[in-house]
């Protein structure tokens, strides 16, 4: 038989007592790197592809990154718009609209509507009695204010910040001051300050009837009005039901019943900095 110098020889075994070695091939696997025979060339190989296409993936994850903050801001477009459209404040956060069809028919009832009662007076309280906020400096400055010794604060238990009221309040306590002289009678006896002096009463009465007038001018709703003919009436008939598209009141009284400040504004007293003006501004 033909000799050969070619022998069989078996490779050692590694030490791997310690399991360091199955340890360290599991890891390099995991990296790309499969047997020791092309061990060093495919790490070489893994760090050149991740070198190559890293920028490509950074800018992928920029432009995502991109697109989450996008959506962000156009998360709540009512807000947004708001913003755009209104002077600050803290409740703009709170600002939704929805589509509202008045109901302007003449016989309409509604909780805030007949004769005096309880139950009116309740819904009525809902939404004008709105508890006071606490504001601060930087509030102050966006509403173009500047604080002032005479400016109402609460003291450092309650905050220490500035009271205020959001507007919609006033408008409503001014409304409901309307609604209840429409029915004197029944209210005039139940009102202290009227029967405190009637005199004063009276200029309260046209300084809620100017504040409404501004507020209705200022936001001139432009929605159109049509007509109807309506037998036995001589003159067209008006039809006030009409589309609104609408500030969500009872997110905003939401919100203002959890920013409030839990404080009877009869139980506020004057801190120890307070100047007072010498008449009401």
């Amino acid at each position: 038989m033909p000799s050969s110098d070619v022998r069989y020889v078996p490779i050692p075994e590694a030490d791997d007592s310690d399991g360091q070695g199955s340890l360290k091939l599991e890891t390099l696997s995991v990296l790309g790197c499969d047997s020791p025979p092309n061990l060093s060339q495919r790490c070489y190989s893994s760090k050149r592809n991740f070198y190559d296409y890293w920028p490509i993936l950074a800018g992928a994850t920029f432009f995502s990154a991109s697109l989450v903050l996008f959506y962000l801001s156009l998360h709540n477009p009512d807000v947004q718009c708001t913003r755009r459209l209104s002077t600050y404040s803290p409740a703009i956060e709170a600002v939704e609209y929805h589509d509202v069809m008045f109901n302007g028919s003449l016989h309409h009832t509604s909780e805030f509507r007949g004769t005096p009662s309880p139950e009116v007076d309740a819904a009525w309280d809902r939404i004008s009695n709105l508890k006071p906020l606490s504001i601060f400096e930087d509030d102050l400055t966006k509403i173009g204010r500047n604080s002032r010794p005479s400016m109402v604060k609460y003291h450092e238990a309650f905050s220490g910040g500035y009271v205020a009221t959001i507007e919609i309040a006033h408008h409503m306590h001014c409304l409901n001051m309307l609604r209840k002289r429409t029915y004197w009678d029944y209210y005039a006896p139940l009102d202290d300050s009227y029967q405190r002096n009637p005199d004063f009463y009276r200029v309260h009465l046209d300084h809620c009837i100017e504040l409404l007038r501004q507020s209705l001018m200022c936001t001139a709703d432009v929605g159109l009005i049509t007509f109807d003919w309506v037998a036995e009436h001589r003159n067209p008939w008006p039809n006030f039901s009409t589309q609104h598209r609408c500030r969500n009141f009872d997110k905003l009284v939401e919100w203002n019943e959890a920013h409030s400040v839990s404080i009877n504004a009869d139980n506020l007293t004057r801190t120890d900095d307070a100047v007072d003006l010498p008449e009401g501004p």
